[in-house]
């Protein structure tokens, strides 16, 4: 309605240009002041009827959502049709009841009165199943074909482990029946930024590399007959036994077995954390991924030795960083790790002295 009235008093205001006497204006028109008078009527009934249509579609999408949110739970309609949930609230509530019953039953959860560490079921569960399945689809999948690694300390400056990567067959598969052409292994762009390829089976196609970290080997293992290739991982890591650290620390908290281990694990983080400071990227804003964990690894190996004198030198703060920060975040946090990295050095050192002391003043007091 608003709509036509504007057209209207348009039309009104048209005529009234039209017939604009020379030497007049169009307000002297009386064509025009009414038409001007009509379209402003209808602009403001246009005007008020969009705000009373909002108005009823906000009323509108309200009472929907109330509505919705009644029949969450219950039923609502889909298409014109009832439409319940597949599976009924109580009847869902006594599913996992039973479930949970029967997991107790068989020694899992807190109703058991013990803890599954302890406790075996007596019979095969559904998730065991699952999983067993599981295993025994991921051997044919893999053809019986398995990436092992195996370590040793290394001697290589800045590195931590020589590592050994080949491939273990599990009962008859492609290896044992030499049906492996060649075996190509990715250890990611920190240690090379190409593949490297094996082609002897004499090792089971083993690759040798020295690390200063653990990370995930991919390999993918190519067939003679041209059957597609297979893709394989393993997570190569190398971790310190501290189980003799942790014993000497427990019953001689200062004594040279300590020293020793605190020692030798100190001197694996330097050479780790040399080889970080090298690599690794820090952000404008001081930040980097690789130097933060290593400083916590740090800090903790000094805890578990007891040794919280040296956590608080090594967390300490340097006013110099600060000033360093405001100029470069990255230039503070490369200097904060220099500085850590000189203080176990110190440490190492300090260490070393000591238990070279240690066993001169043994050996002296045994020959006397």
């Amino acid at each position: 309605m608003g709509g036509g009235i504007a057209v209207v008093g348009g039309i009104a205001v048209g005529v009234g240009v039209a017939r604009v006497p020379a030497h007049r204006t169009v307000w002297s028109v009386v064509w025009f002041d009414v038409g001007f008078v009509v379209v402003v009527l209808g602009v403001l009934a246009l005007v008020w009827a969009l705000v009373l249509h909002l108005a009823h579609r906000h009323r509108e999408q309200a009472s929907t959502s109330a509505s919705g949110h009644a029949g969450a739970v219950g039923s609502g309609t889909v298409d014109g049709q009832e439409w319940r949930p597949p599976v009924e609230p109580t009847a869902l509530a006594k599913y996992l009841a039973e479930v949970n019953r029967t997991m107790a039953e068989h020694g899992f959860g807190p109703e058991a009165g013990g803890t599954a560490l302890v406790k075996q079921p007596n019979d095969p569960t559904p998730s065991w199943e699952m999983l067993n399945g599981e295993r025994v689809a991921r051997y044919e999948r893999n053809q019986g074909l398995f990436l092992v690694h195996d370590w040793v300390p290394s001697d290589a400056e800045d590195q931590v482990a020589d590592v050994t990567i080949k491939l273990r067959q599990h009962g008859d598969g492609p290896l044992s029946r030499g049906d492996i052409r060649v075996v190509e292994y990715s250890l990611g762009p920190k240690f090379t930024n190409h593949s490297l390829v094996c082609a002897s089976a004499a090792d089971d196609f083993a690759i040798e590399v020295s690390m200063w970290g653990p990370m995930l080997c991919m390999a993918k293992v190519y067939f003679l007959d041209g059957r597609p290739p297979l893709v394989l991982d393993r997570y190569v890591d190398f971790p310190v036994d501290t189980s003799i650290c942790s014993s000497a620390a427990a019953s001689e908290p200062e004594g040279p077995d300590q020293a020793v281990c605190l020692a030798n694990r100190l001197q694996d983080l330097i050479r780790r954390g040399r080889r970080i400071r090298a690599n690794a990227v820090v952000s404008s804003n001081g930040s980097s991924g690789p130097i933060e964990i290593w400083e916590q690894d740090a800090a903790i190996t000094l805890e578990d030795a007891q040794r919280h004198d040296l956590v608080a030198r090594l967390e300490r703060r340097d006013g110099a960083d600060t000033a360093r920060g405001m100029i470069s975040g990255a230039w503070a946090t490369r200097s904060r790790m220099d500085r850590k990295l000189a203080l176990l050095s110190d440490v190492v050192r300090e260490l070393d002295h000591r238990t070279t002391s240690d066993t001169r003043g043994a050996n002296e007091q045994a020959a006397s």
